[in-house]
């Protein structure tokens, strides 16, 4: 379904550009742009990536499922030729309170079954009010889920902010906010600047920081130029990379190979 609507007559949602299987040509410039509606996508076949302000580049497998929020500055694209997406958009009052309520979460999801969106497109391509009713029925559950299966069980566990170490560690091109950890974790800023200092030892972006650093010097050590492990970690131009890893290093990434 493109350029095409199903609505609900009290527009508590509305479905937009329904695609299974759709093609998706390789690009490797960013376009960030920002979006009326909502959109869920995930990789058939082949590898992506997605871009946003808070996390920069992240890749994108067949896996994971993505979920956008309008009002956003973000971009996605294949990383290479042949990539395939299920692909679904959508706006209303439903998702926007479930977004409100942290039950719509933005961002990646790991680990979720190939097909997870075929279901809700399907119900969507139908179109007719006993279909659209279906469709609602699915998205919310399926946000729930998406939801529930993202997120440790606890709001101040251990396992939850473990998780979230866990993740900086695996990923250290990935941008992380307070404001973006706290949501992770289902606790307040300071509640995670609190446990994150207790069960750490420093704050949530020293933390941050260290894990990118480390990361760089290994880079580093094995040939990779500034400019190129600037990029890989997510920084927006080598400068700013390398102040950084002089205020967390004591040296510049120059004189560090030096020595």
């Amino acid at each position: 379904m493109t350029e095409a609507e199903e609505a609900h007559p009290d527009s508590c949602l509305r479905f937009f550009d329904a695609h299974i299987g759709q093609a998706c040509p390789s690009r490797v410039n960013v376009e960030p742009h920002e979006s009326d509606s909502f959109c869920l996508l995930q990789i058939v076949s082949g590898a992506g990536w997605h871009w946003s302000d808070q996390e920069g580049r992240q890749p994108l497998g067949e896996t994971q499922v993505l979920l956008m929020p309008p009002k956003t500055s973000q971009d996605w694209g294949g990383a290479q030729e042949g990539v395939v997406v299920d692909r679904i958009s959508f706006a209303g009052s439903l998702p926007t309170l479930l977004l409100a309520e942290g039950v719509a979460v933005p961002g990646i999801r790991n680990a979720m079954p190939r097909g997870l969106l075929l279901p809700l497109i399907r119900h969507v391509l139908a179109q007719g009010p006993q279909a659209h009713l279906l469709a609602l029925g699915e998205l919310t559950t399926l946000l729930t889920r998406l939801h529930s299966e993202g997120q440790p069980p606890s709001a101040e566990s251990p396992s939850r902010l473990h998780s979230l170490l866990q993740q900086i560690q695996s990923s250290p091109e990935r941008w992380w906010d307070c404001k973006a950890m706290a949501a992770y974790c289902h606790v307040s800023e300071s509640q995670l600047r609190r446990i994150f200092k207790k069960e750490t030892g420093v704050s949530p972006k020293l933390y941050l920081d260290q894990v990118k650093m480390k990361k760089a010097c290994e880079l580093l050590k094995k040939g990779f130029g500034v400019a190129n492990v600037a990029d890989l970690l997510g920084y927006a131009d080598p400068f700013h990379f390398s102040r950084r890893f002089k205020a967390i290093q004591g040296v510049s990434p120059r004189d560090f190979l030096a020595q």
